[in-house]
């Protein structure tokens, strides 16, 4: 084994060993899986973990008349600084006269207990087909609420809410990301009810992305050990063993 080869997996193991946090070792990938995986019955039932935050216990529904299959839901966790990502991708769409409801739930419990979930968001992709003429229109509320039944905000109650709503130029206002900051806790429980139609005459309306964010206070900082600390670890002494340079005999010493 080469040198480098050996200080590269020797740098991996001290991530571990000391405890660092991702940012200071490695980004943790992307992961998508079907939507159908995580409901009961799926493969991923127990829920996903992802980084430190457990992804559980979710729900589904959808009615009207255009309905999505779970199948045709993926979801898309992604992970950069202190956030999270859980993005829903789909392609719901109605025509003129028609009227979609998609209801989706979940849980995300934190597992580092040196964090806490300070803010969420929610953005979307959604709105009229074509031009938009204030005739179609879509729309998503989301209630978060807190696991422990603690409130969500200061002076509020355990449960919040959160919107974003598309109709296109000329209509109502509209806003397709909203934010809400709330007390530290470690675990929350979200609702969503995307609601998608166009009135008769209307050019339809659809979604294609829904994502939300959480947001969490910074992990503890790495302290450096000494080159002593690290040779008493069984992995790493056994590599700075192997790594650290041997003195050469000299004709002295070979007498």
């Amino acid at each position: 084994m080469q040198r480098a080869s050996i200080l590269v997996a020797a740098a991996a193991v001290a991530c571990g060993v000391a405890g660092m946090t991702r940012s200071a070792c490695a980004a943790i990938a992307p992961v998508s899986v079907g939507l159908d995986t995580v409901l009961p019955g799926g493969s991923n039932a127990e829920g996903i973990t992802f980084g430190d935050k457990l992804y559980s216990n979710f729900t589904f529904s959808s009615t009207g008349d255009v309905t999505l299959a779970s199948s045709g839901v993926t979801l898309h966790f992604a992970e950069s600084g202190n956030s999270q990502t859980l993005g829903f991708g789909m392609d719901l769409g109605v025509a003129g006269g028609q009227r979609a409801d998609v209801v989706l739930g979940y849980d995300v419990t934190v597992l580092d207990a040196s964090r806490t979930i300070r803010s969420v968001g929610l953005t979307f992709d959604g709105g009229p087909r074509g031009s938009g003429t204030g005739r179609s229109a879509a729309s998503l509320t989301e209630t978060v609420a807190t696991l422990n039944g603690s409130p969500l905000t200061p002076g509020g109650t355990s449960t919040g809410q959160i919107s974003v709503f598309n109709d296109g130029p000329g209509g109502l206002d509209d806003n397709t990301s909203a934010t809400l900051a709330i007390n530290p806790t470690t675990g929350l429980h979200f609702t969503k009810d995307l609601i998608v139609s166009s009135r008769a005459g209307g050019g339809g309306a659809g979604v294609t992305d829904v994502e939300n964010a959480v947001t969490q206070n910074a992990g503890p900082t790495a302290v450096p050990l000494p080159l002593a600390a690290w040779a008493a670890t069984p992995v790493l002494g056994a590599v700075l063993a192997i790594t650290r340079p041997r003195r050469r005999r000299s004709t002295a010493d070979s007498r």
